[in-house]
């Protein structure tokens, strides 16, 4: 029910909260995510498509060392750079090459680098790697993926002259624009230039 604030119950010792739509997930100290809210396409990671409005821990997942949340569907960077999306997975957003949605935690597929970040948006999710090069996956409408075209991309895709990145962004407004941070703290940005947006 609306209402003042309210203390999450079963949950201690968070270190990072994500919002995402309907669904909210938490990093605890302890490496671990629980989400709680509405279990659309799997996005509460913890096997199961039900809504809860008790923190649940997603399935198989430690180490956990950041946290990103899109439309339905959640990333978490791990220790050594892996990461590990799940939820909804209509355009490749999860990046394990299917458009198949997941009820928990599967691998992005690439090893080459180790993620440095990682953000989720509307429908594609991209990534700054230890490589020096940006990759973005999922929905390519608007060259949202700053690929050159807009094809989906079910895995990990580079992103033309954004090499060099230590940080990355993902825009909301259906999910077609990104911006990642370059060295020397300039920017560079692509996809929907909707009010000047890129």
């Amino acid at each position: 029910p609306n209402g003042p604030p309210a203390e999450v119950p079963g949950i201690t010792d968070v270190v990072q909260v994500e919002a995402g739509t309907s669904s909210t997930c938490a990093r605890l100290a302890d490496g671990t995510v629980r989400c709680w809210g509405r279990g659309v396409a799997g996005a509460l990671g913890n096997g199961a498509n039900a809504s809860t409005h008790v923190p649940s821990a997603v399935s198989g997942l430690s180490g956990v060392r950041g946290l990103e949340g899109g439309d339905f569907h959640f990333c978490a960077r791990l220790d050594g750079g892996a990461l590990r999306c799940w939820g909804l997975n209509d355009h490749g957003q999860l990046g394990d090459g299917t458009r198949e949605n997941r009820n928990t935690p599967v691998a992005v597929d690439f090893s080459g680098a180790a993620a440095l970040s990682v953000a989720a948006g509307d429908r594609h999710t991209c990534a700054a790697y230890a490589d020096g090069v940006t990759r973005c996956w999922g929905r390519g409408a608007a060259d949202a993926l700053g690929t050159g075209t807009t094809d989906d991309a079910l895995r990990p895709a580079p992103v033309m002259g954004a090499s060099g990145a230590t940080g990355v962004a993902v825009g909301s407004l259906e999910g077609r624009t990104s911006c990642a941070v370059m060295p020397v703290t300039s920017l560079r940005c692509w996809g929907f230039a909707h009010f000047g947006a890129t």
